[in-house]
């Protein structure tokens, strides 16, 4: 075998298991404990007017802001906002609200962790393109519809460049209205 060829399967089969391992996230039950390490306190996105989206609206209640996606609209009602990350275990918490009980899937999160600097690269793109974890949400997922929830995601960044960057999204079905208050990334013990 070419070393080229080994160097990539390798890649690609610790890429793969690295997947695997992480692709955990809690619905209803109690998540894990998030305990924040000396110098690595969580680190809380309120919804604001800079935060990026391809659907919905922003709104204010008069003291906090929310991001809103109406029953039918499909798309990223987050996406693009870029963490670099040391690497460890990682939990994000997504707090969301639906209008409405649905059994259908609302909503899906997942964290995409990709290299800018290999962009250019497309027979890369396994490597420094990758989902660590994704959470699908029905709308009977939320234990009342019209009241905020927290949904957590467990990831790791154990083995990936540290050029890499790391985006939480939040994409909405259309199913029913959706709402976005804020996220919360923490790392673990």
């Amino acid at each position: 075998m070419y070393p080229l060829a080994s160097a990539l399967n390798r890649k690609t089969i610790t890429a793969g298991l690295l997947i695997l391992l992480s692709l955990t996230g809690c619905r209803n039950g109690s998540p894990p404990k998030a305990v924040a390490r000396e110098g690595h306190p969580p680190v809380v996105y309120p919804v604001n007017g800079q935060t990026p989206s391809s659907i919905g609206r922003l709104m204010s209640d008069g003291q906090t802001h929310y991001l809103v996606a109406e029953h039918g609209e499909v798309g990223f009602l987050l996406y693009g906002m870029k963490m670099s990350l040391p690497e460890g275990d990682f939990q994000a918490a997504v707090r969301l609200r639906a209008d409405q009980s649905t059994p259908a899937e609302v909503a899906v999160i997942d964290v995409h962790a990709f290299d800018p600097s290999r962009r250019m690269e497309p027979f890369l793109a396994p490597l420094t393109n990758l989902i660590l974890a994704r959470l699908s949400i029905r709308g009977t997922d939320f234990t009342r519809p019209g009241q905020f929830q927290d949904f957590h995601v467990r990831f790791a960044t154990h083995g990936l460049a540290r050029t890499m960057l790391y985006e939480l999204r939040v994409q909405s079905s259309g199913q029913t209205g959706l709402w976005l208050e804020r996220t919360v990334v923490q790392q673990m013990e």
